[in-house]
């Protein structure tokens, strides 16, 4: 039996067919992805593929749950921290920007992404470059973002609940992946592959 990311990569369905074409086309485009769906739909297996498929897929793929990161922590994860700025660290760290260098940062759960976070990531997509807390000197890096969203932002940049220049930067393309309900040709074979 095949398993459930083939199956999807491979569906039958005809409410997929936009989607495998948008995968192929923006894996030849270097730009940043926002992959909107719900739960469950696959929007993680779109943003590796579209990753695998693109001229950094012998470049890290580094996934984020924008949810997960502690608020104390965010900063040094994102950014990373050098040996002097983090008590009782033995050396510096990398953060996950450094980590996706020259690959693809995917942030997963981006309706759950803190103000914070919006405003560090936000800031590296501008500038091209991090700052490791503590660190003199700023890091270039290179790194296309596909983030992945259960819920429709537009609601949230109107509210101002979500940043509307972080929003438009992280959806220049976008691929909205249809509900299983609408892919019903493929719900037998997912069923014999779980």
């Amino acid at each position: 039996d095949a398993p459930p990311e083939s199956i999807l990569l491979d569906s039958r369905s005809q409410a997929m067919k936009p989607v495998l074409t948008r995968i192929d086309q923006y894996a030849r485009v270097d730009a940043n992805v926002l992959v909107v769906g719900p739960v469950g739909a696959g929007k993680g297996v779109v943003a590796r593929t579209i990753h695998q498929r693109s001229a950094r897929r012998e470049q890290p793929f580094v996934p984020v749950d924008c949810a997960s990161i502690a608020p104390e922590r965010l900063e040094a994860e994102l950014l990373g921290y050098v040996a002097s700025a983090m008590p009782g660290a033995q050396g510096g760290a990398p953060g996950l920007f450094e980590l996706a260098h020259r690959g693809t940062l995917f942030l997963d759960e981006l309706d759950r992404m803190p103000e914070a976070m919006q405003v560090l990531v936000l800031k590296v997509l501008e500038s091209g470059e991090v700052q490791r807390v503590g660190a003199a000197e700023p890091t270039p890096v290179d790194v296309r973002v596909i983030s992945a969203t259960a819920k429709d932002l537009t609601d949230a940049v109107e509210a101002e609940a979500f940043r509307a220049d972080l929003y438009f930067q992280l959806k220049l393309l976008t691929v909205k992946v249809p509900p299983l309900n609408e892919r019903r040709e493929d719900i037998r074979r997912l069923a014999y592959s779980f």
